[in-house]
């Protein structure tokens, strides 16, 4: 009988045949519905709270209440646990007495028993086909995703949410994983943290390790306490540990190195061995493979170390040439085009930013040695100090803009604002104070003191102290000594020449009076007598007089308005000149010539004259003095 009812009161049952003759028989007990093999109700032990759907679903239930099973076998083990919804083919299949567990999905938590011989009963949720699917014992895990946890057995406080994240994982614990495949092969590490596509991948026994960003980590295996974040930041390490990544791609190709930090896109990048390295900033340190111990902090820099150690580097493209050791470089390119010199400090906007095998320099301040190229052994410190320096050595600037021009020269010493600013090729010069030596392109003077020698250009090995000693003389003129305020030689051209003060001095005070001068017999040669004597002596007139200097009035023309009040006494020097000439003896250079324009006298040398005087009267009066004996013996 085609499409027939056929109702059996006496086994409960209704059966349906079709014209098929194929036969559907629905059985109604007190605690279900079945039709065909298919379950619905609340199950065995009748609790109304459960609710059953699916062929042998909580299918030994005794005491347990308010489940949910749904789906072919979900929950067929359970007896007494409560509380848990199972939605799926065979989902927590083995559960007998766990609580509080939610699987949803074709086999999740299909092997989990619910309860764990040390910690108790087990909470639990798995979303996914096969979500949780081999976990026995494991405590309080939630799995979202096809296959998320699936190889979990007593791996407790795990979250897997995604596609097969934390696949594999079987004892670990307290991990997370968010995003497909994110801590796919990992099997007993615990306390890692993988948000994104693939992040720490392969990590099998690696823990406490934090990567965000798809495929960041992804080759760790046993690596521990890393963390990276951004697209495929750290990607390559396996066993490197300790180590930090912000960035896409940063710490890349990080393989085993440790400790390090990398804060920015591809900022240590080729990094693989490489270890205590700290790199902030867009392709900071981007080639360094195995360098040690290096810090850079900045957009590009240190971006050529591959293999350097204990660089420092602060500021845009700061170091970005480098490939050696123990250089420290902080502010905008500085030390950028350094390869090859090492043991460099560079502070300030581009300071030794030209440097290319210089080497064990110091520059401090903006523009500071910024054209150094292969000098070496150089401080500067201060704006634009040493700035135009390529291959000089041994050169120290301190101040502003202080041996500012100076190029291949060696061995100056400039201290003080604008000191030494001219010198390009002079050496073993030695400058303090402001602008001391300012115009300078010479060797061997030393200056000592505000604007010293600050017109000398060409004159070598002259020695001045004091304020403003030799400001506007010698500029030419060597060897000279000046010492005191505004001390200077006679002339801009004079040689040889010691000035103790200036003109305003009056005393010259010292516990000896005299100056000691070499004499020795056995350095002079064409000795005779002198024959100037009385007769010489005679012809000087001694005179009183008062200072009226040319340089006291504007024009130089003396109207005696500024005349000094104190009478002194001396010589003319044009009348010990014209002396000296008519008595044919200008060897006793009774008048410093150097200045024209201002004649010297030297008295000093009068003593010679002076002494055949004396002889010479002394011889008179000897024969006076017979004289008078033979007179007074009569």
């Amino acid at each position: 009988m085609p499409n027939d009812v056929i109702i059996t009161p006496a086994s409960k049952q209704i059966s349906f045949q079709d014209g098929s003759n194929t036969v559907k028989t629905m059985t109604i007990s007190t605690t279900t519905i079945q039709i065909d093999g298919l379950n619905v109700g609340r199950g065995t032990a009748n609790l109304v709270s459960n609710t059953v759907f699916g062929v042998g679903a909580f299918a030994n239930n005794t005491t347990g209440a308010t489940n949910i099973a749904i789906g072919s076998g979900s929950l067929r083990s359970n007896t007494s646990g409560f509380s848990n919804i199972a939605i799926g083919t065979n989902a927590m299949r083995l559960n007998q007495i766990g609580h509080s567990c939610t699987a949803v999905g074709r086999d999740a938590l299909e092997n989990s028993n619910g309860f764990n011989a040390t910690l108790g009963f087990a909470q639990h949720c798995a979303f996914g086909t096969r979500a949780l699917n081999k976990n026995t014992t494991g405590q309080s895990n939630n799995a979202f995703g096809y296959f998320a946890l699936y190889n979990n057995t007593i791996g407790q406080y795990n979250c897997g949410f995604g596609s097969r994240a934390l696949n594999n994982n079987t004892t670990g614990n307290e991990n997370v994983a968010v995003g497909n495949q994110s801590l796919q092969l990992n099997t007993i590490g615990s306390a890692n943290t993988a948000v994104g596509y693939q992040v720490l991948y392969n990590n099998l026994t690696g823990k406490q390790n934090t990567a965000v960003g798809n495929g960041s980590l992804y080759n760790n295996t046993s690596g521990f306490l890393n963390s990276a974040f951004g697209y495929k930041s750290l990607r390559s390490n396996t066993i490197g540990v300790k180590n930090s990544s912000f960035g896409s791609y940063s710490l890349y190709s990080n393989t085993t190195g440790n400790n390090n930090t990398a804060f920015g896109y591809k900022s240590l990048y080729s990094n693989t061995v490489g270890l205590l390295n700290c790199s902030f900033g867009f392709y900071s340190m981007v080639s360094n493979v195995s360098g040690n111990y290096n810090s850079a902090f900045g957009i590009r820099a240190l971006s050529a170390v591959t293999t350097g150690k204990r660089n420092h580097a602060f500021g845009y493209k700061a170091l970005e040439s480098n490939t050696t050791n123990d250089n420290n470089a902080f502010g905008y390119y500085a030390l950028k085009n350094n390869t090859t010199g090492f043991a460099n400090n560079a502070f300030g906007y581009k300071a030794l930013s030209a440097n290319i095998s210089g080497f064990r320099n110091t520059g401090i301040g903006h523009l500071s040695l910024t054209t150094n190229t292969t000098g070496t052994y150089n401080t500067a410190v201060g704006n634009l100090s040493l700035n135009l320096n390529t291959g000089g050595t041994l050169n120290v600037a301190v101040g502003s803009e202080a041996l500012y021009s100076n190029t291949t020269a060696s061995s100056n010493t400039a201290v003080g604002a604008g000191a030494i600013y001219t010198n390009t090729t002079g050496t073993n010069n030695v400058a303090v104070g402001y602008q001391a030596l300012y115009t300078a392109n010479t060797s061997g003077n030393v200056a000592v003191g505000y604007t010293a020698l600050q017109s000398c250009t060409t004159g070598g090995n002259n020695t001045a102290i004091g304020y403003q000693a030799g400001l506007n003389s010698p500029t030419t003129g060597t060897n000279n000594t000046m010492i005191g305020n505004g001390s200077a030689p006679s002339a801009v051209g004079a040689s040889n020449e010691v000035t103790l003060g200036n003109s305003s001095i009056t005393a010259l005070r010292c516990q000896v009076t005299t100056i000691t001068t070499l004499s020795d017999f056995r350095d002079k040669t064409d000795i005779n007598d002198i024959q100037l004597g009385l007769g010489f002596v005679e012809k000087i007139r001694p005179v009183t007089f008062k200072w009226d200097r040319r340089e006291w009035y504007t024009d130089g023309n003396r109207d005696g308005s500024k005349k000094d009040s104190v009478i002194q006494a001396g010589f003319i020097a044009q009348e010990l000149k014209a002396l000296q000439e008519a008595e044919n003896a200008t060897y006793l250079k009774l008048v410093y010539e150097s200045n024209p324009d201002k004649l010297e006298a030297t008295p000093g040398n009068l003593m010679i004259p002076l002494i055949k005087a004396v002889q010479e009267l002394s011889a008179k009066v000897k024969t006076l003095e017979a004289k008078v004996q033979i007179l007074e013996s009569k």
